[in-house]
């Protein structure tokens, strides 16, 4: 021990065990004490921090105590071990200071404070140790394990005293008074600062339970129900805040789920993603649309991981929290028609907080039944034993699990809605509520859960449903729910059975593609990836049929096909996220009908060159008008819930006529529908009826939809305003076509025509006159030497 000190003099459980040792070897008081002076003498306790001291002075006192109470003691050793015990914990207090500063509370674990109470209660001083416990009271009232400890000891003093009696006779002046005034101090604490308030409750219970008389008993009763609702107060506050934090944890583990399909979109355009390096950048609506080619159906084995809302089935999902309904739900049987959820609550009050009530009323009854939600599979079990109880008179409850009786249901028509939903299932029973998934991050998610009042009812939707085709197209897929079911995921992909190959020729046709891949197996699909104008990215999928296949065609790794080399790889998931879903929930463009021009020329119209190459007058008289009326032709949909789709919109819409593009706007909870009229957009923009998408769905502007100032023609449903001619405006511009300058059409701005009184610039409007004349005056403006040639 010597050895070991002298070489780690800093570490204070060293010296602790060379006291002791040195103490069951029975080496006198001074040369124990000389090794306590070392070691807090030395200078390096401080490198531990505050413990390594503790364990040293801990030691100590314990020595000193029991050499107190030792067979040969004699009154001036319980002065000296006194003395030693408080100036160690002054010591501890003035060190603590030192390193921590003015806040330094003492020992959290008030370990000496313990050893002094000790020593006190033997020297049969004890109102001098109940001090020391008030004292403590002050530091620790906030901590269950003190007031435990503190009535511990005053019931072992009561207890001591009483063991003394022949025949002991119970009486409320022998009773426990002391430690039964320690437990009314601990419930008197604020709820909102004990650290574990239940046990302090129980603690209360326990001791008037054991040690006190019927009336106090009875009175005590009162005190812990009061205790115990304010306790359900604090955790109902505490599981408000752990479900914001938990619907934070949600989003962010929804976004690394949904960022491989943004990868191989963005690798598949050529667009570049946060962090990738090395590829150039495009603008989003370059990306594929949700409609496109990438995307696929959803594997019949997988059940996606979502959550929905607690009481609204159409409500936003990314702001709720994932809960396991499956499991922690029961469903009440019997209930008075005109039964309220409060009324319910009152009825489960003693059970647990319910998380959502769901009411409905049975049918040809005068009863109704609900589904009741818990936090805690407990609360469940606990529920089930109320079972029989009267909640009115002549109202018996049946109450029952839950478990079974929602349904997974998935692949339906993508417009479908909650009211397409619900009379698909109405003839199996009732249903209390559907429930979508957010589609913020992933526009292409397509599920969503119905819930049935019983078992029965979910079991026979399921028989009759299940694989049913509907439309002629789309098969139903509708399963029993089960959270804990292994997700097996299954299909090409899973399989081996699936490629991805880059650097195809793009002009090649899906036919001369597979006559290539077949060389190599029996090709059974492909999904050669397209951008929103049709054209496609030189990528693509082929699933052959059988996984050796697809490992044969790893031979045309490097092959020329069409004077390109091929890259070819088995598809697999991307474990790497790349891409940031939020970028996602920015803008997502749906291209709805391609025939009518939109604000961009599609490549393929124009020779081969870009929309910026192209110049009005190359533009057939359409796109022309497709570009003077853009704006105007855009509305927007505002409080728009990220359970709605494209789809949904779409057959909105076009109800009040023909669309050409719809945007999702997820961020600002609204999208933009752009009509192939301007009429149409008007009359929409003016207020149509749009409830069916969303409880507070509205049109409007655009530009109230994108938080954007509104004033004059610059508004959404204006006019275009007049272009202002500023410095260097006729260098670095859009490149000009024929007859035109760089730098903007015909070499003029917009205000000089506008001072120059033409009829159709005062209507904030141009004709293919106006075009032809501003033509033939950009030609003559090039053959004329400019004022300052020789």
């Amino acid at each position: 021990m010597e050895r070991g000190t002298r070489h780690c003099p800093w570490s204070g459980e060293l010296w602790a065990k060379r006291i002791l040792r040195s103490d069951v070897e029975g080496r006198p008081h001074d040369e124990i004490e000389q090794t306590k002076h070392m070691a807090t003498n030395s200078g390096l306790m401080d490198v531990g921090g505050m413990e390594e001291l503790l364990k040293v002075l801990q030691q100590w006192c314990s020595y000193l105590r029991r050499e107190a109470f030792g067979p040969t003691a004699s009154e001036d050793d319980a002065d000296i071990a006194e003395v030693g015990i408080r100036s160690a914990l002054e010591n501890i207090e003035k060190e603590g200071q030192n390193v921590y500063g003015k806040e330094f509370k003492g020992d959290p674990l008030y370990r000496l404070e313990t050893i002094l109470i000790k020593f006190l209660s033997q020297a049969r001083r004890l109102n001098d140790a109940r001090e020391i416990w008030q004292r403590l009271s002050t530091r620790h009232a906030h901590e269950a394990a003190f007031w435990e400890k503190y009535h511990n000891w005053e019931l072992y003093l009561w207890g001591y005293e009483r063991m003394s009696e022949k025949h002991r006779v119970e009486s409320k002046e022998n009773a426990p008074h002391l430690a039964s005034a320690v437990v009314r101090q601990a419930l008197s604490q604020n709820v909102a600062h004990l650290d574990w308030p239940e046990k302090v409750g129980e603690l209360f219970l326990d001791h008037f339970q054991l040690h006190e008389s019927s009336d106090e008993l009875q009175a005590a009763l009162i005190e812990a129900r009061e205790f115990s609702k304010r306790v359900a107060v604090r955790r109902a506050k505490e599981a408000e805040v752990a479900a914001a934090q938990a619907a934070e944890a949600a989003a962010e583990r929804g976004q690394q789920d949904l960022a491989y399909a943004a990868e191989a979109e963005a690798e598949a355009a050529g667009v570049a993603v946060p962090g990738a390096g090395g590829k150039r950048k495009a603008d989003e609506s370059s990306l594929l649309s949700s409609g496109g080619a990438m995307s696929k159906k959803a594997k019949t084995g997988e059940h996606p991981a979502a959550a929905a809302g607690p009481n609204e089935p159409s409500s936003s999902a990314t702001a709720q929290i994932k809960r396991d309904r499956e499991h922690n739900t029961v469903t009440v049987r019997n209930l008075p028609s005109n039964v309220e959820e409060l009324e319910i609550k009152k009825f489960f009050r003693d059970i647990g907080q319910p998380v959502s009530i769901n009411i409905v009323q049975d049918k040809g009854s005068d009863t109704a039944s609900a589904t009741v939600e818990f936090e805690l599979q407990e609360d469940v079990l606990a529920a089930k034993t109320r079972n029989g109880r009267e909640i009115r008179p002549g109202y018996e409850v049946r109450i029952q699990s839950g478990s079974q009786n929602t349904l997974y249901v998935a692949n339906y028509p993508p417009e479908y809605d909650e009211q397409a939903i619900r009379k698909l299932f109405d003839s199996y029973g009732e249903v209390i509520s559907v429930r979508f998934p957010s589609l913020k991050f992933n526009n292409r998610r397509r599920f969503c859960y119905v819930q049935f009042l019983t078992e029965d009812m979910a079991r026979q939707a399921e028989e009759t449903m299940d694989s049913k085709t509907l439309d002629g197209q789309h098969r139903l897929i509708a399963k029993i729910s089960n959270p804990e079911a292994k997700k097996q995921r299954s299909g090409a992909q899973a399989e081996g059975r699936e490629i991805f190959v880059k650097n195809l020729e793009r002009d090649a046709s899906d036919q001369e593609v597979k006559e290539y891949f077949s060389q190599y197996g029996v090709v059974l699909s492909m999904n050669l990836l397209k951008l929103v104008n049709n054209k496609k990215t030189g990528t693509g999928f082929v699933v052959f049929a059988s996984a050796d296949e697809a490992n044969k065609a790893l031979a045309a790794d490097g092959k020329p096909f069409h004077d390109r080399i091929l890259h070819v790889e088995i598809s697999a998931a991307k474990a790497e996220v790349k891409t940031t879903p939020l970028d996602r929930a920015k803008k997502t463009d749906v291209i709805v009908k391609q025939s009518t021009p939109d604000a961009s020329l599609e490549i393929g119209t124009t020779n081969g060159r870009r929309g910026s190459d192209v110049s009005m007058h190359s533009a057939s008289m359409e796109q022309q008008e497709a570009f003077r009326t853009a704006r105007e032709r855009k509305i927007a949909i505002m409080k728009l819930p990220d359970t709605v789709n494209d789809a949904r919109i779409r057959a909105v819409m076009e109800s009040f006529g023909a669309i050409v593009k719809i945007q999702l706007r997820r961020q600002e909870e609204g999208a933009i529908v752009e009509f192939q009229t301007v009429k149409d957009a008007f009359n929409v923009r003016q207020g149509v009826d749009v409830s069916s998408l969303g409880p507070e769905a509205r049109t409007g502007d655009v530009a109230d939809l994108l938080g954007k100032k509104k004033g004059g023609a610059g508004s959404g449903g204006g006019m275009r305003p007049a272009s202002v001619s500023r410095p260097g405006q006729g260098r670095g511009g859009r490149r000009g076509g024929l007859g035109f300058k760089r730098g903007g059409f015909g070499g003029t701005s917009r205000s000089e025509n506008t001072e120059s009184g033409g009829a159709n610039a005062s209507a904030g409007g141009r004709s293919n006159a106006d075009f032809r004349a501003m033509f033939e005056a950009g030609r003559t403006a090039e053959g004329k030497p400019s004022s300052g040639d020789d």
